[in-house]
């Protein structure tokens, strides 16, 4: 609610918004998710609480797959 008051304030001002929104529920689903930490790791250099921040993420990633066949009435 903060977030949203301020973006009220800053329009009631006349002030020109810009807001960036990222989903990345579905981004890490094809990824190895160990890969992923060693490259954040390593070749970006994250660590400490941003590192175990993306670790808790990924460990918590489900998803599912529905595949429904339908077969056609032959006439």
């Amino acid at each position: 609610m903060g977030m949203f008051d301020d973006l009220l304030q800053e329009v009631d001002k006349g002030n020109v918004i810009g807001l960036f929104l990222l989903d990345m529920s579905a981004a890490f689903d094809t990824v190895d998710h160990g890969k992923l930490k060693d490259v954040l790791e390593r070749r970006f250099g994250v660590c400490g609480s941003a590192l175990k921040w993306f670790s808790s993420y990924l460990q918590s990633r489900n998803f599912r797959v529905n595949v429904v066949t339908a077969i056609p009435n032959s006439a």
